[in-house]
């Protein structure tokens, strides 16, 4: 899908932005396997300080991060993407919210510049998402070891099937 290649991009500007060198892992990763990697990811020494999941994998990231000993946020930060604001284990979660509404208003707009003229290319639309600033992302702390000047924090997008 299109927009995991536009979250990549504006990741690593922002990895850019700060200075840092982005470490992105890109892959496709079948249901079957989702425990395995969320476990293998937070298994290393050299972890994410933070991950972005959908919210129905929020339970299982945080029951790895707890066999892992991680607490979230302080060792682990979460965030996802979300229709609505998400709430888990009695924190609300940080989270981008997908601007359903405002994607419903300009598709519509788009279809009936369509039918009025069915040959003229429309050009795609941007539309922001809305940051939920929630209890679950925190900036790691100063000498974390997974933060340190040598390396910068690992993320990886997946692409679930």
């Amino acid at each position: 899908h299109y927009s995991t290649r536009e979250r990549r991009l504006g990741y690593e500007r922002a990895m850019a932005e700060a200075g840092l060198s982005p470490a992105a892992t890109v892959r496709v990763v079948p249901p079957s396997e989702q425990v395995a990697v969320y476990d293998a990811l937070l298994a290393v020494a050299d972890r994410p300080t933070a991950l972005i999941v959908r919210p129905e994998d929020l339970a299982t990231v945080a029951y790895l991060a707890a066999l892992h000993g991680l607490r979230i946020p302080r060792d682990l930060s979460i965030a996802c993407i979300a229709g609505t604001a998400v709430y888990f284990a009695g924190m609300s979660v940080t989270a981008a919210i997908v601007p359903s509404d405002q994607e419903g208003i300009a598709a519509v707009e788009m279809l009936r510049a369509k039918i009025e003229a069915p040959d003229t290319l429309l050009p795609a639309r941007r539309i922001p998402f809305r940051f939920a600033d929630g209890e679950t992302a925190v900036a790691p702390a100063a000498g974390d070891h997974v933060r340190s000047k040598a390396r910068s924090p690992k993320s990886v997008i997946h692409q679930h099937q």
